[in-house]
C-alpha cells in the first residue's frame, strides 16, 4: 500500500489535479465531450498514452455519472443502440494498437488527432447525410476505434449529433450517452488487457471527486456563461494541449 502511495501520488499526481480541473468545466459546459480532449494529451507526457487514457477514462466516468441520469431521460435506447454496440465493438481495436504501438508514436497520433478534432470543432461543421442504423453503426464505430487509440470520441460524436433535427437538450443527451459508455468500454479493456493497474485506479479515484465539481460548475456555467466566448476559450485549450503532445 505504502509503494503504491508513493507510485500514484507524486509531484505529477498535482500536474494532473490541475489539468482535470480545467477538463472538469469544459466536459460539463460542453455536455460531456471535452475532457479526454483536453486531459489526455497533457497526462501522456507524464504518464504515457496508456497511463494516461487509463487515468483519464476511469476519472471521467466515476465524475461525470451526474449528467447520465437526465440524459438517459431524453434519449431512447433502442434509438442509439447500433452506435453504441458499434462503440464496444470497435473500442478494443483502437485500445489493441494503443497498447501495442511505440508509446511515443502514440503520444504524437494522440496530439495529431486533438489537433484535427479542435480544427473540426473551430470549422463547426456537422454531418448531414442519412441517419439510419448504416450511418449510426458507423458514427459509434469510428468513435469508438479513436476512444480506444486516443481517448478521442467527442468531435465525431458532435458532428453526427448536432446536425440532427431535434432540440438542443436531446442532442447535448445523445453526446452525454454515447461519450458516457465510450469511457465504460475502454475503461474494461484497459482493465482486461492489463493495461490499467492499482496505479492509474488509485490516481482516477482520488482525482474523480474534483473532477466531479469541476462538471458540476461547467454544467451551472451552461446555463449563464456566452457561448461564444467558453467556445473559444475551448477551442484554444485544446489547440495548445494537441500541440504540447505533438512537439514536447
Amino acid at each position: 500500500m505504502t509503494d503504491l502511495f508513493a507510485d500514484a501520488f507524486t509531484h505529477s499526481f498535482l500536474y494532473a489535479a490541475l489539468v482535470f480541473a480545467v477538463a472538469g468545466v469544459i466536459h460539463g459546459y460542453t455536455g460531456g465531450f471535452g475532457a479526454g480532449l483536453f486531459a489526455v494529451p497533457l497526462l501522456a507526457l507524464l504518464f504515457g498514452p496508456v497511463g494516461a487514457i487509463a487515468v483519464a477514462s476511469l476519472t471521467s466516468l466515476l465524475g461525470s455519472g451526474q449528467l447520465l441520469p437526465s440524459a438517459l431521460r431524453r434519449v431512447s435506447l433502442r434509438n442509439m443502440a447500433p452506435l453504441l454496440v458499434a462503440q464496444m465493438v470497435m473500442v478494443p481495436v483502437g485500445a489493441a494498437l494503443l497498447i501495442s504501438l511505440d508509446a511515443a508514436l502514440v503520444r504524437r497520433i494522440i496530439g495529431v488527432l486533438v489537433l484535427l478534432s479542435a480544427a473540426l470543432l473551430a470549422s463547426g461543421w456537422t454531418y448531414h447525410g442519412g441517419r439510419g442504423p448504416t450511418m449510426r453503426v458507423a458514427a459509434g464505430g469510428l468513435a469508438g476505434f479513436l476512444g480506444g487509440l486516443a481517448g478521442v470520441t467527442g468531435p465525431v460524436l458532435v458532428a453526427y449529433f448536432l446536425s440532427a433535427p431535434e432540440p438542443t437538450e436531446v442532442q447535448r443527451a445523445r453526446i452525454v450517452l454515447a461519450v458516457f459508455a465510450s469511457l465504460i468500454f475502454v475503461q474494461a479493456t484497459l482493465l482486461i488487457a492489463g493495461a490499467a493497474g492499482p496505479v492509474s485506479i488509485a490516481r482516477a479515484v482520488a482525482l474523480a471527486p474534483l473532477f466531479a465539481a469541476a462538471t458540476w460548475l461547467g454544467a451551472r456555467l451552461f446555463a449563464a456563461a456566452p457561448l461564444a466566448w467558453f467556445r473559444v476559450v475551448s477551442l484554444v485549450l485544446l489547440f495548445g494541449a494537441g500541440a504540447a503532445a505533438l512537439v514536447l
